[in-house]
């Protein structure tokens, strides 16, 4: 989703983009004479490095098992932490002098539970990461800052819950949005945690913002300006949607150490490149189901 974005921001400014994917089904179906596209496991991208020599910069955001039970299948994720350093590792060696910035896919999950402090979270906060998802994120960061060399920056932007085009079926989002639409009761936990909710567009934009800034390798909060009780967002939806729903708060049983809070700082991006989230969170829903990409 973030690397759609991503994508049609680039291709925007006129750069040259070579989009791989895991499989031709995942095809993003651009037709610009300045994107083309290969399909490949995170495993074969030995079998590419000369697309790679040619980059300046790289974007990799390749990860299996993101959701669900497989974010603590601990040998999966393994084999990403393992297939990104090999990439990254090719990279290092070979010397490729046009290669200035590498970026990896960060996740909230590396930070884990925070304190009961309450305080916004920022980069300096060190990460206590609960899942094998979030353990081989961090792992990933912390190895792949030993092995760079100082010809080649290494950013992590770690993204907050985002959400626009193409998201996946199984969110909270797009359990929500289409029972509001239809006026369906509606069934949740408490909700009562902090939470920010970000549109890939900017999620995007602050990606390019990275790019094109002279900024030091190291991790990125990528978040909106707007957390809040996740209570007061659907709250907004049914607003938004002006829905005769009835939502239920309390409905559906939690265990209390799942529940995340996010309560993400993100003035190191602002101050190191001037990025600054855009789309408010009502704006950015009301497109979604305005584009079609969500239906009652």
């Amino acid at each position: 989703m973030i690397a759609r974005e991503l994508v049609g921001k680039l291709l925007g400014k006129g750069d040259e983009v070579v989009g791989i994917i895991h499989d031709p089904k995942n095809s993003l179906h651009i037709q610009n004479p300045k994107y083309c596209e290969l399909a490949l496991s995170m495993e074969e991208y030995g079998n590419a490095l000369r697309v790679f020599e040619d980059a300046d910069c790289i974007f990799h955001f390749a990860w299996n098992g993101t959701r669900g039970k497989a974010r603590d299948d601990e040998a999966l994720q393994m084999r990403n932490y393992h297939a990104s350093m090999t990439l990254l590792d090719h990279v290092v060696r070979s010397g490729w002098g046009g290669v200035r910035k590498f970026f990896l896919a960060g996740s909230q999950a590396e930070y884990g539970k925070p304190s009961d402090s309450g305080a916004p979270v920022d980069e300096k906060v060190e990460p206590h990461p609960l899942t094998a998802y979030g353990k081989a994120k961090f792992k990933l960061l912390h190895d792949g800052l030993a092995r760079c060399t100082s010809d080649l920056i290494l950013i992590e932007p770690r993204f907050f819950s985002t959400y626009g085009f193409h998201d996946r079926g199984d969110t909270l989002l797009s359990y929500a949005i289409p029972r509001l639409l239809k006026g369906e009761r509606c069934e949740f936990g408490m909700c009562l945690q902090s939470w920010n909710f970000i549109h890939a567009s900017d999620s995007a934009e602050a990606l390019v913002a990275l790019m094109e800034s002279d900024v030091s390798s190291g991790s990125y909060n990528v978040a909106s300006d707007d957390t809040r009780p996740l209570k007061e967002y659907l709250l907004e939806m049914k607003d938004v949607f002006n829905s005769t729903s009835e939502l239920v708060f309390g409905a559906v049983d939690q265990d209390e150490n799942s529940i995340m809070e996010l309560n993400p700082c993100i003035e190191k991006i602002q101050s190191d490149t001037g990025w600054a989230p855009k789309i408010r969170f009502a704006e950015g829903i009301k497109s979604l189901v305005d584009s079609g990409a969500y239906k009652g």
